[in-house]
Order: structure tokens, then C-alpha cells, then sequence
């Protein structure tokens, strides 16, 4: 999914310089920097826009989806909180 999509599937209203990696749990932003790694190897090793994208698919055929971190932590009940 693209932020933009993570956003609309979570719901979230974000406010300016906010980011959808605020409200994200930890394993799901883990699983966010493995892929960007993954893409950054790719794109040094002069792969395509689709040849990127087919072995991602490849790599994670099955579609997650994104979970909010607990609403308990701090940052997160600052930012929900913050007008």
C-alpha cells in the first residue's frame, strides 16, 4: 500500500508535517524499512520500476494490513489529541 492508501484504510486525519509512520505499530514499520531496503538494492542494482515491482510481489504476495500502535503510548495519544 502507498502512505495515501495506509492513511485512508486507517482512517487517520493527518495534520501538517504528521506522517502515517507515526501511527503505525512497530512491526509494521520494520516491515516498512525491509521493504524500502529491498528497493533501494534493487533500484543500486539498475532494476526497473516493474522488474521492482514484480519481485516484490514475488516476495510478499499476500497483501498486510496496516495496524495502528496502541493508542496507550504517548506520541500517539499527543498526535490523535493535537488540533
Amino acid at each position: 500500500m502507498t502512505s495515501n492508501d495506509i492513511k485512508d484504510f486507517l482512517g487517520l486525519d493527518l495534520k501538517p508535517n504528521d506522517t502515517v509512520r507515526n501511527y503505525l505499530c512497530m512491526e509494521d514499520i520494520e516491515d516498512i524499512r525491509n521493504v524500502e531496503g529491498r528497493v533501494s538494492y534493487m533500484t543500486e542494482d539498475g532494476k526497473s520500476y516493474e522488474e521492482i515491482q514484480d519481485r516484490l510481489k514475488e516476495l510478499y504476495p499476500i497483501r498486510r494490513k496496516p495496524r495502528l500502535a496502541g493508542k496507550n503510548i504517548n506520541l500517539i495519544k499527543r498526535l490523535m489529541n493535537n488540533d
